[in-house]
C-alpha cells in the first residue's frame, strides 16, 4: 500500500517541538506557584529553558529547514477559499452525525481557522502575559487566589 506523505519532516519536527515546548511552558507556568520555594524555583527554570528551547528550535528549523515547505503550509491556512466556507456550513451537521463530512483541502476550514487564532490571539497572549510577568513578578492567577 502506497502512502501519501502529507507532510515533510520540516513540517513535523516544526509542529512536534513547538507542541511539547509549548506543552512544557504551559505545565510549568500553571503549577509555578508563590515565589520562594525550591519547587518554584525548579519549575521557573524549567519554565524559562522550555521558553529559551522553543525560540532556538523555531530559529534552528526556519533557517535550516525546507523554507519552501514551510512557506506553503503559511499560505495555505492563511485564506480561506469557497471549499472551506462549504465545510464551515456544513460542521454542524457532520457533528450531529446528520451529514458526512464535507471535502477539504490539504487543511480543513477548523485546522485553519485553529492556526489564525492560535498565532493573533493565543501566542500574543502568552508573550503578553510572560513580560507582565517578567515585570511586575512571576505568580500565578490560583496563587493569587489562595492567599491567606
Amino acid at each position: 500500500m502506497d502512502r501519501v506523505l502529507r507532510f515533510g519532516r520540516t513540517e513535523r519536527a516544526l509542529h512536534w517541538l513547538c507542541a511539547s515546548l509549548l506543552f512544557g511552558m504551559l505545565a510549568t507556568g500553571i503549577t509555578m506557584g508563590r515565589r520562594g520555594g525550591i519547587l518554584h524555583q525548579v519549575l521557573y527554570g524549567m519554565h524559562l529553558a522550555f521558553g529559551g528551547l522553543l525560540v532556538a528550535a523555531v530559529a534552528l528549523i526556519v533557517s535550516r529547514g525546507d523554507r519552501r515547505r514551510l512557506g506553503g503550509i503559511a499560505r495555505g491556512v492563511a485564506r480561506l477559499d469557497e471549499l472551506d466556507r462549504r465545510w464551515l456550513r456544513s460542521a454542524p451537521l457532520h457533528i450531529l452525525g446528520l451529514a458526512p463530512e464535507s471535502p477539504a483541502g490539504r487543511f480543513n476550514a477548523g485546522q485553519k481557522l485553529n492556526a489564525k487564532l492560535t498565532s493573533i490571539v493565543i501566542l500574543p497572549l502568552l508573550l503578553l502575559t510572560g513580560a507582565l510577568a517578567a515585570v511586575f513578578g512571576h505568580h500565578t492567577v490560583a496563587a493569587e487566589l489562595h492567599k491567606p
